[in-house]
């Protein structure tokens, strides 16, 4: 009984952090979209 509880913590901090990360890497993905597409409208 006691070990269910503590593995949904650790499988909760896991999935936190794994959207955590998630939402991180994706801010970044549009951020250098949003870069290249700064730079390409002005040098074009």
């Amino acid at each position: 009984m006691l070990n269910l509880p503590k593995e949904k913590v650790i499988f909760a901090g896991y999935a936190t952090f794994f959207m955590i990360s998630l939402t991180k890497t994706t801010n970044n993905r549009l951020k250098d979209k949003l870069k290249t597409k700064s730079y390409t409208t002005r040098g074009g």
